[in-house]
């Protein structure tokens, strides 16, 4: 450049100007992204979802259900009544009958007298209490009787564990005894019954048979016959 081109009319120098609007229009594109990354910061600050609050609730005390506990462990509707359970007539005819207690009441007034007891009146009256289908008390009348040598009493009690006399209707024991009938026959044949004897050689038979078979009770009852 030439010095006497950039003199004034004063005879000074002047100063040449540098291009500053070509300075502002290079910064203009860094000054919009960096707004619209402000705008982007903005906006995903505004929408993010805020952190749920939690209550912390006192804890419960022992022994007491919270509400909502009890709430829902009580039943939506009313339980029917249990129905109940069917019983057999024989064995609801059993346990009604099972006491005994006038047999006892009667065999301890006869004992407490200490008198002579008469022991016909006493199968008689267990021959009511059997019509009663009370057989407990029937039970206890003909076994206090037979123990006393009533012939008749024994003989009842012997067919009641005679397999082929027992009946749950007429007996309270559950199943028959070869043992207890053979013991009964005997002592009815010794206080005078006729029949015993008789029964005494059917189950002296059918004892022989059954030990022939293999059955233990059967072969027991022939080594302590007599």
């Amino acid at each position: 450049m030439n010095m006497a081109d950039n003199k004034g009319t004063d005879g000074g120098f002047l100063i040449e100007a540098k291009p500053v609007k070509k300075k502002a229009a290079n910064l203009l594109p860094h000054i919009i992204i960096a707004l619209i990354i402000v705008l982007m910061l903005a906006i995903f600050l505004s929408t993010e979802e805020e952190p749920p609050v939690v209550v912390s609730m006192p804890d419960t005390p022992a022994g007491v259900r919270p509400i909502g506990s009890a709430i829902q462990a009580a039943p939506t509707s009313t339980p029917s009544p249990a129905q109940p359970a069917s019983v057999p007539v024989k064995a609801a005819t059993k346990q009604h009958v099972a006491a005994g207690t006038e047999a006892r009441e009667i065999i301890a007034r006869l004992r407490a007298n200490k008198a002579d007891v008469n022991y016909d009146q006493v199968f008689t009256r267990a021959e009511q209490f059997k019509a009663e289908t009370k057989l407990t008390d029937a039970h206890l009348l003909y076994y206090y009787a037979a123990r006393n040598d009533h012939a008749a009493a024994a003989m009842v009690l012997a067919t009641m564990y005679d397999p082929d006399y027992h009946s749950e209707l007429t007996s309270i024991m559950d199943k028959p005894d070869l043992s207890q009938a053979y013991k009964w026959y005997q002592r009815a044949a010794k206080a005078g019954n006729v029949m015993a004897k008789a029964h005494l050689n059917d189950l002296r038979i059918r004892v022989e048979l059954a030990a022939t078979d293999g059955n233990d009770e059967a072969k027991q009852l022939l080594l302590r016959w007599r």
